[in-house]
């Protein structure tokens, strides 16, 4: 490539600037929000009440007698997932909408059998067999178009109808005008109606409005849906009590690891030594709850978070700290594992060579001996993710302006969900074969479209901030020098993208493949969370807006009993 060419040349002409001569970047990121906070939940105790368990095993009875009645109402199962507790009911659920999709699809006359059904109803048998893996098709709500193939006009009148419809919207594959079609149509009229709404059904609203089910993380759906649901009539007391109980003994749970991780980090001293990083322990463990939450990943959480603060480490050495010659040194010591970082680089360079070793001697220690060998994948996965800094360094030190298909093709890499996907295998029980590492360790296509997910997103928002620290070109600039369009227009075919990508994540989460499912969603929950942290701005390199107010709600306040 030309980039290459012109960026090895770069180096060789380069003279090395004396120590004197050194100046570092300074990004001026936002300190710390939280510090020490969680600190103060060290010595929570493991195990809950005795009170909590026993109420709550009980009410997790009363719910699977409900599930399995033959007259299921699926609101139930929709509520059940939204407010965080379908975990405790994975099997009931799943044979529950087995019975719905078949019955939709394998009756002697389904189209009878779903005309009975109203448009609420309908919309949402179609987005819960849709979150299950079965394609149900779009054909369901013909009935609700026109000629012209456009939905009719009457149905704006029937907000419960039309907000299913629009969360339904978003499990649409490409090519499916119908799901486009209705993503159109309820958006506007749900937009111009919400000013007439009052209480649960506007709540539920304004939330979908700001960001669907399907894209929200679980813990701030879980959060949002229990409010909704505690103000809804004909709400079921048992799933809201279960939910309430269940959200603060997680939040307990979670309190404790981030107290554990803070200690981990201020032994570290990341903080000291590395003073231009960003401190954001809660964040990413914010990041990595959403991959992995349920509360048996305990382990393969902590392995995760400790390789996602290596990563954001990593990316502010080669963004901000390092010089090119540095950086070329550090890239090739890490290329080889080398047991040591090399003499010619600063002090504070070796502190994060010295760091990357360590959260890797870690993560192994966390593995039972004939586990040992998914590290070597992980260590495998992270030479790209350098080489691909490197060359971005390469990029900045020569002022090289890459077209915006070759940018991509190295920013998929950078943006770091191939690495972490994998990662995030690392320390899960289930595992129990090297064939997963093996696939995860190709381009899989889900992990690709979490990945422009992560890159589009984050330029969207965090371009212009960059611009201002001097960064290289983002993923704006380059698609406006080669199309010759405005920063408005490259915003929004960037979007554009960004819909595309999570098109392919459900067609993806439709078909089989040689992993299970569970796999799968572990690159569905990096990019909700992406969806989360970079709605509005970079939520992580400025975490004092909404992703505090995130992070105040999962794990700070208490759902109030």
């Amino acid at each position: 490539m030309a980039s290459s060419f012109v960026t090895n040349a770069a180096i060789a002409a380069h003279k090395p600037p004396s120590k004197q001569d050194i100046i570092r970047r300074d990004a001026k990121f936002h300190p710390t929000i939280w510090g020490d906070h969680f600190i103060q939940y060290s010595d929570t105790p493991i195990d809950p009440p005795q009170n909590v368990v026993a109420r709550m095993e009980d009410l997790k009875k009363q719910v699977r007698e409900m599930l399995r009645d033959t007259n299921l109402d699926i609101s139930l199962i929709d509520w059940i997932q939204r407010t965080g507790i379908a975990y405790h009911f994975e099997e009931e659920i799943a044979e529950g909408l087995k019975h719905v999709y078949e019955a939709s699809t394998m009756t002697t006359d389904s189209s009878k059998y779903l005309e009975r059904f109203d448009l609420r109803h309908i919309a949402l048998r179609f987005r819960l067999s849709r979150q299950q893996g079965y394609h149900l098709s779009t054909d369901v709500f013909e009935r609700f178009m026109d000629e012209g193939d456009k939905f009719k006009q009457s149905i704006a009148n029937d907000i419960e109808g039309m907000l299913s419809l629009y969360e339904a919207s978003y499990m649409s594959v490409k090519g499916e005008a119908i799901l486009d079609e209705a993503l159109a149509f309820t958006s506007k009229n749900l937009k111009a109606t919400l000013p007439n709404l009052t209480g649960s059904l506007a709540q539920q609203v304004e939330c979908a409005l700001e960001i669907p089910l399907h894209r929200c993380t679980d813990l701030v759906k879980a959060r949002r849906s229990i409010s909704c649901y505690e103000n809804k009539k004909g709400r079921n007391e048992v799933v809201l009590e279960l939910a309430k109980l269940d959200f603060n003994l997680l939040q307990a749970v979670h309190q404790r690891e981030l107290a554990l991780l803070t200690s981990w980090w201020n032994e570290l001293g990341a903080a000291t030594n590395l003073p231009f990083t960003r401190n954001r322990v809660v964040e990413l463990y914010f990041w990595v709850l959403e991959v992995l939450s349920k509360p048996e990943h305990a382990r393969a959480r902590e392995i995760m978070v400790k390789n996602i603060i290596m990563a954001s480490i990593l990316d502010d050495v080669y963004d901000i700290y390092g010089t090119l010659e540095e950086l070329q040194l550090f890239t090739s010591a890490l290329e080889r594992w080398d047991l040591q970082a090399p003499e010619q680089v600063s002090n504070t360079i070796k502190t994060a060579y010295s760091i990357v070793l360590r959260v890797f001697k870690e993560s192994e220690d966390l593995l039972k001996p004939h586990e040992v060998y998914r590290v070597r994948y992980a260590r495998k996965a992270l030479i790209p993710y350098i080489k691909a800094y490197f060359l971005e360094a390469k990029w900045f030190y020569s002022h090289y302006y890459p077209s915006f298909e070759e940018y991509m093709d190295n920013a998929l890499v950078t943006c770091g969900y191939p690495y972490l996907f994998l990662v995030s295998l690392v320390g899960l029980d289930e595992i129990t074969a090297k064939d997963v590492f093996e696939w995860a360790i190709k381009r899989q296509n889900i992990v690709v479209a979490a990945s422009i997910i992560c890159r589009n997103r984050d330029d969207i928002v965090g371009h212009k901030e960059e611009q201002e620290r001097g960064d290289s070109p983002s993923g704006v600039q380059c698609y406006m020098k080669d199309h010759g369009c405005t920063e408005e227009e490259a915003c929004m075919a960037l979007q554009a993208m960004v819909d595309d990508a999570w098109k392919d994540i459900n067609y993806e989460l439709l078909h089989e493949t040689s992993v299970p499912k569970a796999i799968l969603m572990r690159a569905v929950g990096l990019a909700r969370v992406i969806s989360i942290l970079y709605q509005y701005r970079d939520g992580y390199s400025d975490p004092t807006h909404e992703t505090k107010a995130h992070v105040t709600q999962v794990f700070v306040q208490p759902i109030p009993l």
